[in-house]
């Protein structure tokens, strides 16, 4: 294991693997990582239910938008390259580092194959966090926007100023979709 923890967070781990739905694996100091989630175990419990569920909610926060992740293998990245070729313009290394994301990274393949600009823009800008690829569509039709972690924005291939503000929810492309507003226009996150 390489570091010591509690009694009772080490039990909590033990109950976890036992109960079979969690792949946990010791990563370094006061961390684990939770079905290729790493997550920090920075706390002190002295109860084991109480640390299984601050391990598991931990993990449910953490699944959302990972920080960190376990690498893929180099066979399920060369997988993930030759099914989605799409996801070149990220490079190996990131799809090494986020591979195991693998619903984000299909709804990102799919953005790339209806949008193929935007893996031009995607090969000039570093390791964009895959939570942090955003996709808009102008209500209008006129245009399509990639937001890169939340700092850089392309509309039809073009870097933009887009800002985003939330105002609802409304339908789009046969779906439910949230709604934001920036200056007159109004446009879909569809990814």
């Amino acid at each position: 294991m390489g570091f010591e923890l509690e009694p009772e967070l080490k039990e909590a781990i033990d109950c976890l693997l036992r109960d079979g739905r969690f792949d946990i694996r010791y990563v370094g100091n006061r961390k684990i990582a939770v079905n290729g989630v790493v997550i920090n175990l920075n706390f002190r419990c002295k109860d084991v239910y109480r640390c299984m569920e601050w391990i598991l909610d931990r993990y449910k926060y953490a699944a959302l938008m990972p920080a960190e992740v376990l690498p893929a293998e180099d066979d399920v990245v060369a997988e993930l390259l030759e099914e989605h070729p799409e996801l070149q313009a990220f490079g190996a290394e990131w799809v090494k580092k986020w591979g195991r994301l693998t619903d984000r990274l299909a709804e990102i393949v799919e953005a790339l194959r209806r949008y193929p600009w935007m893996a031009d823009v995607i090969r000039q800008e570093p390791d964009p966090h895959p939570y942090l690829v955003e996709v808009y569509a102008a209500l209008d039709g006129s245009e399509i926007c990639l937001l890169l972690n939340r700092s850089k924005a392309f509309c039809n291939g073009q870097k933009t100023g887009l800002v985003p503000n939330f105002v609802g929810y409304g339908v789009f492309d046969e779906r439910i979709r949230e709604i934001y507003r920036c200056g007159h226009k109004k446009y879909a996150k569809i990814l």
